[in-house]
């Protein structure tokens, strides 16, 4: 597993959420803090360099928290450090991104096309 980053206090709805990429299960997951229980994750595909975002989730018992926001929040923030970008298949990333437009430079809604 790569590191990880608490979510800063205005990208989420409450609850403390670190976000931690789990590249065995090529994924970014929502923990939380102190306990490390996953409370929700996004999947993703490496395709060409880019990380394909292509389903996302939260636990039952997290659903309406900002839980998912503020993963997918945590995740485009690890894309921008390392220097990665990311498209958006899923639905939600697809719905996050249109509410987050400043996430542009890092998450596309499609594969850039060949020049």
């Amino acid at each position: 597993m790569d590191g990880g980053a608490a979510v800063p206090d205005d990208r989420r709805m409450g609850i403390p959420v670190e976000v931690v990429e789990n590249t065995a299960e090529h994924r970014f997951e929502a923990r939380e803090p102190g306990t490390g229980r996953v409370m929700g994750f996004s999947q993703y595909q490496d395709v060409e360099g880019y990380v394909v975002f292509l389903h996302t989730e939260t636990t039952p018992a997290d659903e309406g928290k900002g839980v998912a926001s503020a993963l997918v929040a945590g995740a485009v923030d690890q894309l921008r450090a390392s220097g990665r970008r990311g498209v958006a298949l899923c639905p939600y990333v697809r719905a996050w991104l249109k509410r987050h437009v400043d996430a542009a430079d890092v998450i596309g809604l499609a594969m850039p096309s060949a020049r």
